[in-house]
């Protein structure tokens, strides 16, 4: 339409710049999150310090290590770590809490978690 008003014949070119951005844009969010997937990335909305804390805060649980989290496809994510308990816990209890606290606070559903028992719960720097 610009082209038979104006006779202008670069308004075909700029309306396909124009397109071309507009579509680059619009598909950047998508080309990240295939990105994250690709590379097992952590999700960007979780903060590893925080949830280690939260989990290890669950009582029961004296600490938390070799703790991994990535997106398993868009909006839904895996977490895979080992707690150390005391061995007079419940860690049927332990468990749930973590799953319950993982799903609710931090939006990860599928978990795999060791318990490592201990007696009692010993300072960090005993197994560093």
């Amino acid at each position: 339409a610009v082209i038979l008003v104006t006779g202008w014949p670069g308004a075909d070119s700029v309306a396909a710049a124009l397109i071309s951005l507009l579509i680059l844009f619009s598909a950047w969010q998508l080309v990240r999150e295939s990105l994250d997937v690709l590379m097992e990335a952590v999700p960007a909305h979780i903060d590893l310090d925080q949830l280690r804390d939260a989990m290890a805060a669950v009582p029961g649980a004296c600490r938390v290590h070799d703790l991994h989290v990535w997106t398993l496809t868009t909006g839904r994510y895996a977490l895979a770590a080992h707690v150390v308990i005391d061995a007079d816990t419940d860690g049927e209890a332990i468990l749930e809490a973590m799953r319950v606290l993982l799903a609710d606070r931090f939006e990860v559903h599928h978990v795999t978690i060791q318990l490592e028992c201990t007696r009692p719960c010993e300072p960090e720097s005993v197994h560093a």
